[in-house]
């Protein structure tokens, strides 16, 4: 297709053509053959002429009056002029093509990272981040806005869906682990119900089983009876206050040592515990805090060192406190 270009000649290009007996006026112009990648710098008049197109007249270097004013030899054909024009285009796809290699490889980088260092934690919601980075928005960076732009959106666009697919991936895992919390639940209440069942039907007479089995029995009442029957072979459930009015002395603290007394009365109750039975030893000035017809008295009752026992009874854990003496 046929295109006109329009130049203008340098001082030292008007000389070059005077030497070579071409024209030798500043202003130009040239025709010939274009192919299909030459269209982009041309304008298209109404009639369907082209012409060296506005933005790269605008935009080339040194150019004056809609002319390229960069020729120090006159051009013979529009392949020679056209070749500053050919040459910026080169440079500027060369350009585009590495910022967008550098803008893949930085998207790649992020997407190397850990979600976690992206975004600020939920501090409401445990594992979970919030919907705003600290790092890619666009307001912290105003004077780059219009130059990294893009490169700030995609950014924007792949965090947020690796914050989604993190977020997403949480909500599963904190629904399955919810799910698994219910169903152990129910099973552990449905074994504590065979129990009772079972136990009602060995240890109770006919009268008790059949207000069982209309669920007329106070349930923490036969639990409690549950607890006295399989716990009778510990020594008596020992009770004690501790008090927090400053002037009494009384207290509890845990303790790792026995003394021989408080040892071997240990070692009998040890010996009847089953296994996955666990304790806590303690040291225990019971409170004696009193208001009665002798006066409002405030002291401390004997030293005395107990055990705090927790004790599997089928699906439940009963606790007994037993005194082992001073």
């Amino acid at each position: 297709m046929q295109a006109t270009v329009y130049f203008r000649l340098s001082t030292e290009g008007q000389r070059d053509a005077l030497r070579r007996g071409l024209p030798a006026q500043a202003e130009q112009t040239i025709n010939g053959e274009i192919g299909a990648d030459d269209l982009q710098f041309f304008d298209i008049s109404p009639a369907g002429d082209l012409a060296v197109a506005t933005y790269w007249r605008n935009n080339f270097p040194r150019v004056q009056s809609g002319y390229v004013h960069d020729f120090n030899t006159v051009p013979t054909s529009i392949d020679e002029a056209l070749a500053p024009f050919r040459a910026r285009a080169k440079r500027e796809a060369e350009i585009k093509a590495a910022e967008k290699a550098k803008r893949q490889a930085e998207i790649e980088a992020w997407r190397a990272k850990p979600v976690e260092e992206l975004f600020t934690p939920d501090p409401y919601r445990p594992g979970m981040l919030e919907a705003q980075t600290l790092h890619i928005t666009s307001s912290l960076y105003p004077d780059l806005a219009a130059k990294y732009g893009k490169l700030i959106e995609e950014r924007n666009e792949l965090l947020i869906t690796m914050r989604n697919e993190h977020n997403e991936k949480v909500s599963a895992e904190n629904r399955a682990k919810e799910q698994a919390k219910k169903d152990a639940e129910a099973a552990k209440e449905q074994a504590k119900k065979d129990y009772i069942a079972d136990w009602v039907r060995r240890h109770t007479d006919e009268e008790t089983q059949a207000q069982f089995a209309e669920n007329l029995l106070d349930r923490k009442a036969l639990i409690a009876d549950i607890a006295r029957a399989e716990l009778s072979f510990l020594p008596a459930d020992f009770t004690y206050t501790i008090c927090d009015d400053e002037v009494c002395k009384c207290y509890d603290r845990e303790t790792s040592t026995l003394n021989r007394s408080q040892y071997a009365a240990w070692r009998k109750i040890k010996a009847t515990l089953p296994e996955g039975s666990t304790h806590r030893f303690f040291i225990v000035a019971p409170c004696l805090k009193a208001d009665d017809d002798e006066g409002y008295r405030v002291e401390p009752g004997p030293v005395i060192a107990v055990a705090h026992l927790s004790v599997p009874v089928g699906p439940f854990l009963f606790t007994r406190t037993v005194s082992l003496g001073s």
